[in-house]
């Protein structure tokens, strides 16, 4: 066997450290190569999916901003539709609603003795809202069989019924008095005392339906303290939102022993109705005069 020399021994030395470092390079690029797909998939690739998750989340939160937004928005129109629905039923309740004003029963009809001319006795009883007598009941004696019952009237234009308004919400009424059809004179339901008559101290002028009701309104004073110039002042009428202000007169062909109802309607005046099943109030008692 021959000896290398120092030649052969340089070359393959020259040819291990070449290897060597490539061996190193390969290493050294394996080894960051794999860093880098570690360092990627450790921190690029969390990051990114960070970044859409914030970005995800700030959508859904504008789009929960925008939700909730929406729905105080809705709610709110929720809320005014509800209020303007009451408003529409209570308005519609007023307008058909009747209040009873008072029952008149005949308790006789028969012809006079001396003269022949039909009389007919009238149990009056006034009552409040709930139906309960007010004042004192009377018994009138009429001529004739229509009986006449003449009111004062105050009705008021109708945007105050269709807004439900508390005061201005139904028509106003007071009953000056009964007669029959041959009759030449009212007979005052107040023994004759008109509003603005009374003396002070003399006690409430006001009719007994609207003395159960409280204090009296300005608005009713003004009505009725002067009744008769209102109705001639078209601009006073106006400025307390009344349209109509008169008199007026329900009349009937009546029955012995039948009870009449006196009814007001809020938007619209008074209107007389047989009853075929009086209450109790409306019926006579012994005590009656």
């Amino acid at each position: 066997m021959v000896a290398d020399g120092p030649l052969d021994f340089i070359q393959r030395l020259s040819v291990l450290n070449q290897a060597v470092r490539t061996l190193m390079l390969l290493t050294v690029t394996g080894l960051l190569g794999y860093g880098g797909y570690y360092g990627y998939h450790r921190y690029v690739v969390p990051a990114q999916e960070l970044e859409s998750v914030l970005a995800d989340f700030t959508r859904i939160q504008g789009e929960l901003a925008e939700s909730r937004q929406q729905i105080e928005q809705q709610s709110q129109e929720i809320k005014k539709l509800s209020q303007e629905n009451d408003r529409l039923t209570t308005s519609l309740r007023l307008i058909k609603v009747d209040r009873r004003l008072a029952y008149l029963t005949v308790t006789d009809m028969g012809p006079d003795p001396e003269t022949g001319v039909a009389l007919m006795k009238v149990l009056f009883t006034e009552v409040d809202l709930d139906g309960r007598q007010v004042g004192t009941r009377r018994v009138f004696t009429l001529r004739g069989s229509l009986l006449n019952v003449d009111c004062w009237l105050a009705k008021f234009e109708d945007k105050y019924i269709e807004q439900a308004d508390l005061v201005r919400g139904t028509s106003l009424c007071i009953i000056r008095g009964i007669r029959g059809d041959q009759d030449t004179e009212l007979q005052a339901i107040d023994a004759g005392a008109a509003y603005a008559d009374a003396a002070p101290g003399e006690g409430d002028p006001r009719p007994p339906a609207y003395q159960t009701m409280g204090q009296i309104s300005d608005l009713e004073e003004k009505i009725w303290s002067d009744f008769w110039r209102v109705a001639n002042d078209n601009k006073l009428q106006q400025e307390l939102g009344l349209r109509a202000v008169h008199g007026q007169v329900n009349y009937i062909q009546v029955e012995a022993g039948a009870t009449y109802q006196l009814d007001l309607r809020a938007s619209d005046g008074g209107s007389i109705r047989r009853v075929e099943q009086p209450p109790a109030v409306a019926l006579p008692r012994p005590d009656d005069t």
